[in-house]
């Protein structure tokens, strides 16, 4: 095999490697925390699943960050979930893992709420929830935690840069085979 085969191989190989590390796609970062807090007016504790995307500690959470809400339910509110796609009213927070009085959420739809937090100087952190337009039923309590629970990042490759990098290393080893086996 002429020099030139085997420099155009080599060639077609690296463009495909390097084509295929650009393409990476980069699946967002998934963080969970789960809520519990201590019930004044229900049994037992409030529990719920918060999930976050692209979520640094620290920051402030925005709806670009919310995926979903899971609220378990007790005896007088009944569970309920608020995804990403229902939010139509408001999420803010700040998590910053200091247990102070600096966490906090605030989270609605058109259908239920979630409150949790304490600003400024407080012994304990008060939450609540409930219906938006029927409070009655509303679960509240303090001793609030707000705890990661997992934390879940993947890349994957496009499937067009997989093609690319196989022919890529194809054609190496095929100009390898011809050029071992053909004396020069």
């Amino acid at each position: 095999m002429k020099p030139t085969r085997l420099a155009s191989a080599l060639a077609f190989s690296l463009i495909a490697m390097t084509g295929s590390a650009q393409a990476m796609v980069s699946e967002p970062v998934y963080t969970e925390y789960d809520f519990v807090g201590q019930c004044i007016d229900c049994e037992g504790e409030g529990k719920a699943r918060l999930k976050l995307q692209n979520y640094t500690t620290g920051s402030w959470i925005g709806l670009e960050n919310f995926v979903s809400f899971v609220y378990a339910g007790t005896n007088l509110l009944k569970g309920y979930e608020i995804k990403s796609s229902d939010i139509d009213l408001a999420v803010n927070g700040l998590y910053a893992g200091e247990g102070n009085g600096n966490d906090f959420l605030e989270l609605s739809n058109s259908t239920h709420y979630f409150k949790f937090g304490c600003w400024g100087e407080c012994s304990n952190t008060n939450w609540d929830t409930g219906h938006v337009f029927n409070q009655v039923s509303a679960d509240y309590g303090n001793n609030g935690t707000l705890s990661p629970i997992s934390s879940q990042n993947t890349s994957v490759p496009e499937p067009a840069s997989l093609v690319l990098l196989g022919l890529g290393l194809a054609g190496l080893a095929a100009s390898r085979r011809k050029v071992s086996s053909f004396p020069v």
